[in-house]
């Protein structure tokens, strides 16, 4: 009866070092599924901090909502702990961002400035100063008309030349 005990002991013993080594086994493996989570955490944010890099030097190079979030992301890789899953991206204000680009799309297009109708139609009438600026402006709104409604490639000389050319009709 002794015996009997003792040998259920001894493979209650067995039992729990089995249960110990399945334990040490499932902790390495989380372990080594850290290290692979931590190495592809960092890989995405340096990915991430190189898209916002050339980001804010080619399209967007006045962007102070761009230059504050790279900050941050660079003191984010430069912290010597492990890397953590980072919440910058949701700290970036977005419509401080699209304010930027709206800003940087309203002085790219300040570079070729548009003309109001009625400076076209002033400058028409230097050219032909017998004409009213009513008669100007209807052979204008033609022109635009025919030009599928815009002025898209339209120079102030053929505009000019239309008119002075529909007044001869």
């Amino acid at each position: 009866m002794l015996a009997q005990k003792e040998i259920e002991h001894f493979e209650a013993i067995a039992d729990i070092h089995r249960e110990n080594r399945d334990l040490e086994s499932q902790l390495l493996k989380a372990r080594e599924d850290k290290v692979q989570l931590q190495q592809t955490i960092k890989s995405t944010m340096e990915r991430h901090h190189d898209f916002m890099q050339f980001v804010a030097e080619n399209i967007l190079p006045n962007s102070e909502t761009l230059s504050r979030h790279l900050s941050k992301l660079t003191m984010e890789s430069d912290q010597e702990q492990e890397p953590a899953v980072s919440s910058s991206h949701k700290d970036i204000d977005y419509q401080s961002l699209l304010k930027d680009v709206e800003t940087m799309k309203q002085e790219t297009e300040g570079k070729k400035p548009k003309r109001s109708l009625d400076s076209i139609v002033e400058e028409v009438k230097k050219h032909i100063p017998n004409s009213s600026y009513d008669e100007i402006l209807s052979q204008i709104r033609q022109l635009q008309l025919q030009n599928n409604g815009t002025f898209k490639g339209l120079t102030i000389r053929s505009i000019i030349d239309y008119v002075l050319t529909s007044q001869d009709s």
